[in-house]
């Protein structure tokens, strides 16, 4: 299996839950027959994974690294602005803000590689995330994806769109396009209390999750621990783990919803603003 399709695999293994059906798929155009299952390392090794408020230039050198390019793609701040270079060539990126900065930086990227590379977004691991996993391909892989892949590559990648944010839901400024969205600075002030609010919500909600992953796994210790040093019986100690791991699991999806309103609130003034 080459490593594409390994790739492809392990995304359907993830992306697909508990339906298996699209890894039967990917593996029709191999020879060779893999049952292995595959962790998320081996998406690890394509993907860059972009998070909410992250430092620009290090997407930059994450993404030379991860294409091999560290000796043509390179970043340095000079004086308050970010320089790229790239093929001996230097680009200012129209940074504004931090809530933006990640997608601005990103949409830059792409650009300056559209002849040679494209981008792509993985949807299943968007929804309320405070980080994203980017997929970027060359041309040729790109061709080896739409040819040999056409139903996952639909279903589970978004082709970055550039100069928008995927994290706040409003269009960014972006290298050369530094007027993608005349009314940026309008939207970007408009939803700032709200993106505040959505920080806080990732904040507690990891916090919450963090406390109640302990609790667990102090509760799946003492059931390993039966007969030595707890005591408590087996069935009652059973009985406090899975209810540490639906409380787990109810915190999450009130998080999940207070985030989805609050993404809401931001589309709903991205529309009225742009009236």
């Amino acid at each position: 299996m080459d490593e594409l399709a390994r790739f492809m695999k392990a995304v359907s293994i993830h992306a697909s839950g508990d339906d298996y059906e699209d890894i039967a798929y990917v593996d029709l155009y191999r020879e060779d027959d893999d049952d292995e299952f595959l962790g998320m390392d081996a998406i690890d090794d394509w993907v860059l994974w972009v998070v909410w408020f992250q430092q620009e230039e290090g997407i930059v050198k994450q993404l030379a690294e991860k294409l091999l390019i560290s000796n043509k793609l390179t970043a340095e701040w000079v004086v308050d602005k970010l320089q790229v270079r790239w093929n001996d060539e230097e680009h200012i990126l129209p940074l504004s803000s931090d809530n933006h900065n990640s997608y601005i930086t990103l949409s830059s990227l792409a650009c300056l590689l559209r002849e040679s590379h494209d981008f792509w977004l993985l949807k299943h691991l968007m929804g309320d995330n405070d980080r994203h996993a980017i997929l970027v391909t060359t041309k040729a892989q790109s061709d080896e994806l739409t040819a040999n892949y056409p139903g996952p590559a639909s279903r589970w990648f978004v082709p970055l769109k550039l100069g928008h944010d995927y994290f706040c839901g409003i269009d960014v400024p972006y290298l050369d396009h530094e007027d993608h969205n005349p009314l940026f600075d309008t939207q970007r002030e408009a939803v700032a209390p709200i993106v505040r609010q959505i920080r806080e919500q990732f904040a507690k909600r990891d916090a919450e999750l963090s406390a109640e992953h302990r609790e667990s796994e102090a509760w799946q210790n003492e059931l390993r621990g039966v007969g030595s040093t707890s005591k408590l019986n087996v069935s009652k100690i059973m009985q406090m783990s899975t209810d540490a791991g639906k409380k787990r699991a109810s915190a999450l999806e009130a998080h999940t919803h207070k985030l989805t309103q609050l993404r809401q609130e931001i589309a709903q003034i991205v529309r009225q603003t742009g009236r």
